[in-house]
């Protein structure tokens, strides 16, 4: 028998031993690629050659090397490597050794990317040219040339109003391939984006298509990739939400990785060290965080910092975000859709209906804010809403998660974006309110994928006031992408909304981008939509207008402004 102390002592030991069983049971580290999916994966996700480039700092971007293809096999790679520089450690290598060996073992980054042409590319597709203004139509068809340029990197929205039916099939088989293989879409192309999804797009895109070219035999081939990818979703991407006592299910960005993103290695190690996550959890966490930012699109965001000011506070994963519930009560009613219509499949057809009815009203439920009379993200951490302006809240009138008959969801977008003062920018919507973040999806930043889908979905609304507020933007972003364009012959990803001539966006992790896919296809569906309507000037506008001696080209005086602020090379600052 054990006596009282003993039994102490004993059960202390117990207690003692379950706690180390427990903490035993730490999260493993999940890397972007591994050898269950990749055998570039110790190349581009993990090892001493990730390590020692970023701690050398060889580029100041940290993609720059996961984006330099291989001359040698990954094996042969690792070996010569070992070779070189036996078990020693980053900081033990030296630099110019190490660059020396990435000259002969490495390609330059896009060195494998080739110029091409979409399939069934028109000099002019039908639909531009039924564009009244002749400025905005000429522009139209400048940025459907575009395409030829970018090929790989397109926006499926503006394939559709260039009339490239068969492209925009060609991405969808590319895309169709990744559910196949992975039964996802990943983030992107390369192998370090593995551990993360794309926003779930692929099938409304394949829903454009069928409205454009009512490609049955199309839309039945693609149904099961459609069903693989929604399924993806429901199994790894769903959290259940208790108020009061009922529970809903509904959706969050979650990445499996918990490491560094290997494009942005060093910037998480810096942001790591900056939360002073010094142990392991801590580490594994803000790093899934990072990266499921990046899965959402919007890397990065105050919407994701617990401070609303700092990288370093971000919790992705405990917001229960509004934009992608939306997108996924999208993907229900366009699944319900084409089982009735294309597929004849009643009981797959009553199946998505009923899944968007529950889904219709769990949104309601976990992110309607009765006082706000607005969507809003919820907080599973606080169990609370957060109240701050963000573009993306006006998603659920852009996939119509809602009844279309209730007018006061519309008005209530328009009163809460009014109130925020979103609408007062001559760009466009800025994507928040909150500002000097250095954050490329805040302040003065608008983006036009967000304008298009704020403009489209009070456009599409019951509520006449919000149907002239739509017009208005859309006049307003065409005229600041026009005039911006005009100025650098450029497309952009971005835009500076806030000031009365637009400029090239600044913030993020990268320098903006020209180009632009989804800047040129919102572009070019909201020239369409409103062909018979919007003009790229007044007519007190175009009264003003002055000739250039040069050349005898059209300027407005707005537009010599704009050209004279490419002489200061803060324009070009990000």
């Amino acid at each position: 028998m054990f006596s009282g102390k003993n039994a102490i002592i004993f059960i202390g030991l117990i207690y003692f031993n379950l706690f180390l069983s427990i903490k035993t049971e730490e999260e493993k580290d999940v890397y972007m690629c591994d050898a269950s999916n990749s055998q570039n994966w110790q190349i581009y996700c993990n090892g001493r050659i990730l390590e020692t480039y970023n701690y050398h700092q060889i580029t100041n971007d940290s993609k720059e090397y996961v984006d330099m293809p291989l001359i040698f096999s990954p094996d042969d790679t690792v070996s010569n490597f070992t070779k070189a520089f036996g078990e020693s450690k980053p900081e033990e290598i030296p630099k110019e050794k190490f660059k020396e060996f990435l000259n002969l073992h490495f390609l330059v980054a896009g060195h494998e990317l080739l110029n091409c042409t979409p399939d069934g590319f028109q000099d002019n597709p039908e639909k531009l040219m039924g564009i009244r203004d002749p400025d905005l139509k000429e522009w139209a068809l400048q940025l459907n040339g575009i395409w030829k340029r970018l090929c790989k990197q397109m926006d499926e929205k503006g394939l559709m109003a260039s009339e490239l039916y068969d492209a925009a099939k060609q991405m969808i088989y590319n895309f169709a391939d990744f559910i196949e293989k992975y039964g996802f879409i990943p983030n992107g192309g390369r192998v370090y984006y593995l551990q993360r999804s794309q926003p779930p797009m692929f099938t409304p895109m394949i829903y454009e298509i069928y409205e454009a070219t009512k490609n049955v035999s199309f839309v039945k081939e693609m149904l099961p990739f459609m069903e693989k990818e929604f399924n993806y979703w429901q199994k790894n991407h769903t959290y259940s939400v208790k108020l009061g006592v009922k529970t809903y299910t509904v959706y969050r960005w979650r990445a499996d990785s918990n490491t560094p993103r290997p494009e942005s290695y060093k910037e998480d190690l810096a942001t790591a060290a900056a939360a002073n996550a010094t142990d392991k959890e801590s580490q594994q966490r803000i790093y899934r965080d990072l990266a499921s930012a990046a899965e959402s699109g919007q890397d990065f965001s105050t919407r994701w910092f617990a401070d609303k000011k700092s990288l370093h506070t971000i919790e992705t994963t405990n917001i229960l975000p509004v934009d992608l519930n939306s997108f996924l009560c999208w993907n229900m009613d366009i699944l319900a859709y084409l089982f009735d219509e294309v597929a004849r499949d009643d009981d797959k057809a009553d199946l998505y209906r009923d899944l968007l009815s529950k889904h219709r009203r769990a949104v309601h439920a976990v992110f309607y804010n009765e006082k706000e009379k607005m969507w809003l993200d919820y907080n599973i951490k606080d169990k609370s809403h957060n109240p701050t302006f963000y573009a993306t809240l006006a998603t659920p009138l852009f996939t119509n998660c809602y009844n279309s008959l209730d007018q006061g969801k519309a008005e209530g977008v328009f009163n809460f974006f009014n109130r925020s003062h979103a609408f007062d920018y001559p760009g466009g919507v800025p994507s928040s309110m909150i500002r000097e973040t250095g954050e490329q999806w805040d302040f003065p930043n608008g983006w036009g994928n967000v304008n298009h889908m704020i403009i489209e979905g009070l456009r599409k609304s019951e509520a006449p006031q919000a149907q002239d507020v739509a017009f208005s933007l859309a006049t307003r972003w065409v005229r600041g992408n026009f005039k911006v364009y005009n100025a650098t012959k450029h497309m952009w990803e971005k835009y500076d909304v806030a000031g009365t001539i637009p400029i090239p966006g600044k913030g993020g992790e990268y320098e903006v981008q020209d180009g632009f896919g989804w800047t040129n296809g919102a572009i070019l569906d909201l020239l369409v939509t409103y062909a018979d309507r919007i003009t790229a000037f007044d007519k007190v506008e175009d009264k003003s207008e002055e000739k250039d001696s040069n050349n005898g080209k059209t300027f407005t005086p707005n537009f010599l402004i704009s050209l004279a602020t490419l002489i200061f090379p803060a324009f070009f600052a990000s």
